[in-house]
C-alpha cells in the first residue's frame, strides 16, 4: 500500500513519439520507482534517508535536490535514476545509456551532487547531455500527444473532418436540387447573362440571372458557415455548381429513387406498363414510361422516365420500353400494358402492345385506357349534335374574347369589385374534358356579369372591333343558348367527376364497373321530369334577370295550337335526345354485354376482381377478362380513335 501510495494513479495512454522511433525497453529497476512512463517520477519525502559512507565520511541524499525535475529516489537501494531517459530514450541512443547508473544501477556519489559546473556536479552535467535532451524532447511530444493526439491521430482528426464537410456540402446541394425539382422550377436560367460576383463578401450574392439553384445556395450560405467557407475558400474543381454536376447529381437521385420503385416491383411480382408519347417545346417526340404494381397492401402508381424518341414506329416505341426495365424486372410478371388508342400501339398484329408481347412479356395484355375512351367518346357524341356544338364553339369564342388584355382586366375587377371570387374561363380543348367543365361551370355561375361585361364594352369601348365583337357575342345570348348552357352543365360536371374517379391510382377493377353503373344511373336520371323541369327552371330565373321573355313566353309566340304550346312548355326535344344518346348510352352499352365478362381489368390490377367468378380457373379468367377489349365494346359508339 505504502509503495502504491509513493508510485501514484496509474493513467493508460499509449504514446508514439515524435520522431516515429521506437523507445528502448526500459529494464526493470527497482520497484519503488516508476515502472512505465504511464507513472510520474517518484520522489519521496523522509524525515531521514539512509546514510552510506562516501569518501572519508557518511553522507546522505538531500530531498533539496528534487529541484531536478526528471529525479527519482529508490529508498530500497538509496539511488537516483533519471525519470526521462528510462522511460523516453531513443533507439539511437542506446549504447550511452547501456551502462549508465542514471537508468540501469541508479546514482548515490552524493558528494558529487553538489555544484554549479558540469565537472563538479555530476546531476547538472547528466541534465546537460544530448541523449537527455533528446529524452525530455520526447516527453514533451508525449505530453503533448496525451493533450492532442499524435501527430498521425491530428492529420487523421483533420481528415475526418474534412471529409464531415464534404458530404455536409453535397448533402446541401441534393436537398437545393430536391427542392427544385419537387417545386417543378427552372434549375438555372438560360441564355450567357450569368456573372458570378460578390461572393467574397459578408453576404453571399450570385447577382443577377445567376438561376434558382445557385439563389438558394447563396442563402443557405448566409446562414451556414461550412457552406459559406467552401463557397468562398474551396477548391474550384470542388464547388460543384457547374451546370454538368446539377445535372450528374439530378441523374444519381433519379437513379435511387427509380431502384427503390424496381426493388418494390421485384418485391410486389406482377405489375403493369403505362406508356405516352407527346411532343415537348422543342417539337421533340418524348415517350413517357410508367409502372403500376401492388405492394404493401397498396396500389403505386409510379413515374419511371422520359424518354426521347428516334423514331415514332411500334418496333422503336417497344424497344425504349423494353431497355428502360431489361435487367431490372422479370417481364414474365407483367400482366398488363395499357396505351392510347392510336393504332401504332394498339395494333394487334404489329402494334407496341404485341411486340412487347411476343418478344418479353406473353402475359402483358393490352388495356385501352378507360379515361382516354370516355373521352373519345363523349367528344364525339356532343359534336355529333346541332346545339351542343355551337355551345361549346360560342364559349370558346368567349374565351378568346375575354382573354384579351383590357378585357379580361375589366373581367378581374368586376369580379373583385362585388366582393366575388375570381373565376377564370377555360379554353375548351377536346383532349382535356375537364376544361370543358369548368367552362360550363364558370360561365353559369358568372353568366350576369359576362352579359353586363359585353354591355359595357358595346357602350364605352373605343375600339370598333371589340365592340363589334362584343356585339355579336352579346347577340348569341339567347333564350335557346341559355337552355343548352345549363343542360350541358349538369351533364358535363358528374361526367367529369366520373373522369377524374377513372384517373385515380387508387381504383381497381370492380371500382370502375361500380363507377360506370352509377354513372349510367345518372344519366337516366337526367331523363326525369324532376331533373328536367329543375334546368327547365334555372333557364328560365337567368332569362328573366336579363329582362329577356320568360322561355315559355318565347315559345307561345312561335307556336298556335294549344299542343304547340304545351310542347314550348316541355324540354326541348333536342336537348332531352342529347341527355338520351350522350356518351355510355344504356340500352347499347347492355347490348354490347356484361361489362364484368368482356372488359379488361383496370391497369395495373394484379388481384382478381372482387366480382369475378370463384369457380373459373386463373388462366381462364384472366382470358375472359382480357378479351375484347376495344372501344366499341367498353362503350357503344364508333370513334376513330386516330382522328381524335
Amino acid at each position: 500500500m505504502e509503495l502504491e501510495n509513493i508510485l501514484g494513479t496509474k493513467t493508460d495512454v499509449n504514446f508514439t513519439n515524435a520522431t516515429n522511433n521506437a523507445c528502448i525497453s526500459i529494464p526493470s529497476g527497482p520497484e519503488d520507482i516508476s515502472r512505465s512512463r504511464n507513472y510520474k517520477p517518484v520522489q519521496p519525502i523522509l524525515e531521514r534517508f539512509p546514510k552510506h559512507k562516501d569518501g572519508d565520511r557518511f553522507r546522505s541524499f538531500n530531498s533539496k535536490l528534487y529541484h531536478f525535475k526528471w529525479l527519482e529516489y529508490s529508498v530500497s537501494q538509496d539511488s537516483v535514476f533519471c525519470y526521462y531517459c528510462r522511460h523516453f530514450s531513443e533507439n539511437g541512443s542506446i549504447s550511452d545509456y547501456k551502462c549508465d547508473t542514471f537508468i540501469v544501477t541508479g546514482y548515490r556519489q552524493w558528494k558529487k551532487c553538489y555544484g554549479k559546473s558540469e565537472k563538479e556536479n555530476r546531476l547538472l552535467k547528466h541534465q546537460l547531455s544530448f541523449s537527455h535532451c533528446k529524452a525530455v524532447a520526447n516527453y514533451e511530444a508525449y505530453n503533448s500527444t496525451l493533450e492532442k493526439g499524435s501527430v498521425i491521430s491530428q492529420i487523421n482528426k483533420e481528415h475526418a473532418m474534412l471529409i464531415k464537410e464534404n458530404r455536409h456540402y453535397l448533402v446541401i446541394l441534393c436537398e437545393i436540387l430536391l427542392t427544385i425539382a419537387q417545386q417543378k422550377i427552372g434549375v438555372r436560367e438560360s441564355g450567357s447573362l450569368f456573372r458570378a460576383s460578390a461572393i467574397e463578401s459578408e453576404s453571399i450574392d450570385y447577382g443577377p440571372h445567376s438561376g434558382n439553384f445557385l439563389s438558394l445556395l447563396a442563402l443557405v450560405g448566409n446562414h451556414d458557415e461550412v457552406i459559406a467557407r467552401r463557397i468562398r475558400h474551396g477548391p474550384g474543381n470542388a464547388k460543384y455548381t457547374h451546370h454538368s454536376v446539377q445535372n450528374a447529381l439530378l441523374d444519381i437521385m433519379a437513379d435511387e429513387v427509380k431502384n427503390k420503385i424496381f426493388e418494390e416491383m421485384q418485391a410486389a411480382g406482377y405489375f403493369a406498363i403505362l406508356a405516352d408519347e407527346t411532343k415537348d417545346l422543342s417539337k421533340k417526340e418524348q415517350l413517357s414510361i410508367a409502372v403500376r404494381y401492388l405492394y404493401d397492401g397498396n396500389i403505386h402508381e409510379e413515374f419511371l422516365c422520359i424518354e426521347e424518341l428516334e423514331t415514332l414506329d411500334a418496333k422503336g416505341l417497344s424497344s425504349k420500353i423494353i431497355n428502360v426495365m431489361k435487367d431490372r424486372v422479370n417481364f414474365q410478371n407483367c400482366i398488363g400494358q395499357a396505351y392510347d388508342g392510336a393504332s401504332v400501339v394498339s395494333g394487334k398484329h404489329a402494334g407496341v402492345n404485341a411486340i412487347i408481347k411476343d418478344r418479353v412479356a406473353p402475359l402483358a395484355n393490352y388495356i385501352h385506357c378507360f379515361n382516354h375512351r370516355l373521352n373519345l367518346v363523349l367528344v364525339d357524341v356532343a359534336t355529333s349534335i346541332q346545339c351542343v356544338r355551337d355551345c361549346l364553339s360560342l364559349l370558346q369564342k368567349l374565351y378568346v374574347f375575354v382573354s384579351c388584355s383590357n378585357i379580361h382586366t375589366k373581367w378581374i375587377k368586376m369580379q373583385t369589385d362585388r366582393g366575388l371570387i375570381v373565376m377564370e374561363l377555360k379554353q375548351i380543348s377536346n383532349t382535356r374534358w375537364a376544361c370543358q367543365a369548368s367552362m360550363l361551370r364558370t360561365v353559369c355561375k358568372r353568366f350576369m356579369l359576362l352579359y353586363e361585361l359585353l354591355s359595357d364594352v358595346i357602350e364605352n369601348d373605343s375600339n370598333s372591333d371589340r365592340v363589334i365583337e362584343a356585339r355579336g357575342l352579346l347577340y348569341q345570348f339567347s333564350p335557346d343558348f341559355i337552355k343548352t348552357l345549363f343542360a350541358l352543365r349538369h351533364i358535363f360536371e358528374f361526367t367529369k367527376n366520373t373522369s377524374d374517379l377513372l384517373q385515380s391510382p387508387e381504383l381497381d377493377y370492380s371500382d370502375a364497373l361500380e363507377l360506370l353503373e352509377v354513372f349510367q344511373e345518372r344519366l337516366n336520371d337526367c331523363r326525369t321530369d324532376t331533373t328536367m323541369q329543375n334546368l327547365w327552371s334555372q333557364a328560365a330565373n337567368v332569362c328573366h334577370d336579363l329582362g329577356m321573355h320568360d322561355l315559355e313566353e318565347s315559345c307561345d309566340m312561335q307556336r298556335e295550337t294549344e299542343r304547340r304550346q304545351q310542347r314550348a312548355k316541355q324540354f326541348p326535344s333536342y336537348l332531352k335526345n342529347f341527355i338520351v344518346d350522350c356518351p355510355v348510352q344504356t340500352e347499347k352499352l347492355q347490348n354490347r354485354g356484361d361489362f364484368r365478362s368482356r372488359s379488361c381489368p383496370a391497369v395495373g390490377q394484379t388481384v382478381p376482381p372482387r366480382r369475378a367468378d370463384s369457380t373459373a380457373t386463373p388462366a381462364k379468367g384472366v382470358e375472359e377478362m382480357f378479351n375484347g377489349c376495344n372501344v366499341e365494346t367498353m362503350w357503344s359508339i364508333n370513334v376513330n380513335d386516330d382522328e381524335v
